[in-house]
């Protein structure tokens, strides 16, 4: 292989096997990279931001399916549904911080997607809705949502989540009577969650 690939420095021994020589460019060691970079709010900078939509739409395109017929890449596949959440999840704060609800849907809905039952996910479809002002689109969500934990876990939504439509409703209403700053201002209460 180290013949086949015309550099040798590529593939190094180690310890009775070999490995990739760091200076390989691995995607999931870069998106490891990107996703531990220190993030001082919700909102990253465009450069990353970038870098992680990119990551997500090769993500979002699925595995190739040439790899399913390789044991050595199980273990990978479930990596990769890791990183694909995580990247995810930060775009959609990402969205919610810079105040632009579709692009944040977006990624709040993939996260749905990948694991319905996640009730972070569904916080952040929440937040985004309560951005918006769409109550009823809130609570057909968290019904929807109530209705698949109680068919697949027998379990119920927690009580934070549920009051969580409710109390952005009041406060939005409450901004938007007068009392505060305008409908510009009402956000979910808390914001959105750290993972």
């Amino acid at each position: 292989l180290r013949r086949k690939l015309g550099d040798e420095s590529l593939i190094l021994r180690s310890d009775g096997g070999y490995r990739l020589s760091p200076a390989v460019s691995v995607d999931v060691r870069e998106i490891d990279a990107l996703l531990r970079e220190p993030v001082a709010s919700d909102r990253i900078t465009e450069d990353r931001r970038e870098a992680l939509v990119a990551v997500f739409a090769t993500a979002a395109a699925g595995i190739p399916a040439r790899y399913e017929q390789f044991a050595w890449f199980a273990p990978h596949r479930l990596r990769l549904r890791e990183l694909t959440i995580a990247v995810a999840g930060l775009l959609a704060r990402d969205g919610l911080a810079r105040r632009v609800p579709a692009e944040a849907m977006r990624y709040a809905r993939a996260l749905v997607a990948l694991d319905p039952l996640d009730e972070d996910a569904r916080r952040l479809v929440l937040d985004v809705y309560a951005v918006s002002g769409e109550w009823s689109a809130a609570r057909r969500e968290l019904e929807g949502y109530a209705e698949l934990l109680r068919e697949e876990l027998d379990a119920e939504p927690s009580a934070e989540l549920t009051g969580l439509v409710k109390a952005a409703r009041e406060r939005h209403r409450a901004l938007t009577s007068g009392m505060a700053g305008g409908p510009e201002s009402a956000a979910a209460p808390g914001g959105p969650r750290q993972p």
